[in-house]
């Protein structure tokens, strides 16, 4: 499977402000492997994410409809302690009758961040009413079942970025190749690093200058 080839900048194309020794770029040889194991991930993962985000605005939508107050005491998107709470209580009554010295020591068993400061918060939602809206039970169970699928997605998220990560570093070769050449050249590890810095900036440069983007695939040079 053949390499993909990202522009080659010569040394004095490099952008303004950067610096480096001369003649120590050269075209970066991506493996076709790596570029489409990267490009399938990441797609998985922005499906991933949207998938959440769709959950999340239908979560708020179904307990507006029982708790508005509880709905808008948390930020759902990134408050993961609220959504543990979603999974047992999601109804005014339900949260009284805990009381917030057991719903702390409920969260708390569950590994919530801040657990007496999220019982607290909802204790004063569910305080503030007393008003059973109609389909409370229906909704409730929905809410429970939505809050539990964004916490495993969130667990598949973080699966998903460690496989990135994993496969960037198990197969970047370039990268890896160019910062041991520049160390037994007599670089330090700050030194290689930067160097390796700036030739990513560089190539970056040159997509821009050229209003080109990155293909798995190498350009064919016309004559």
């Amino acid at each position: 499977m053949a390499d993909a080839v990202l522009p080659s900048v010569a040394p004095q194309e490099w952008p303004p402000g950067s610096s480096g020794r001369p003649g120590c770029f050269t075209a970066i040889e991506v493996p076709a492997q790596l570029a489409a194991d990267l490009a399938l991930l990441t797609a998985h993962r922005a499906d991933l994410v949207a998938d959440r985000v769709r959950m999340i605005n239908r979560l708020r939508d179904v307990l507006t409809g029982i708790f508005p107050a509880l709905e808008r005491a948390f930020d759902y998107s990134a408050h993961k302690g609220a959504l543990v709470l979603l999974t047992g209580y999601q109804t005014p009554a339900a949260i009284r009758r805990r009381g917030r010295a057991r719903l702390t020591a409920w969260l708390a068993d569950r590994s919530v961040r801040g657990a007496d400061a999220v019982a607290a918060t909802a204790l004063e939602a569910a305080t503030a009413q007393h008003t059973v809206l109609p389909g409370e039970d229906v909704a409730a169970t929905i809410v429970a079942d939505l809050a539990a699928q964004i916490l495993a997605l969130d667990d598949r998220l973080k699966r998903i970025d460690r496989q990135i990560r994993d496969t960037f570093h198990a197969r970047d070769g370039p990268n890896r190749d160019f910062y041991r050449k520049q160390r037994g050249e007599g670089c330090k590890h700050v030194q290689a690093v930067i160097a390796l810095a700036r030739r990513r900036v560089s190539v970056l440069w040159a997509l821009l200058r050229d209003n080109r983007i990155f293909t798995p695939d190498p350009v064919a040079q016309t004559a």
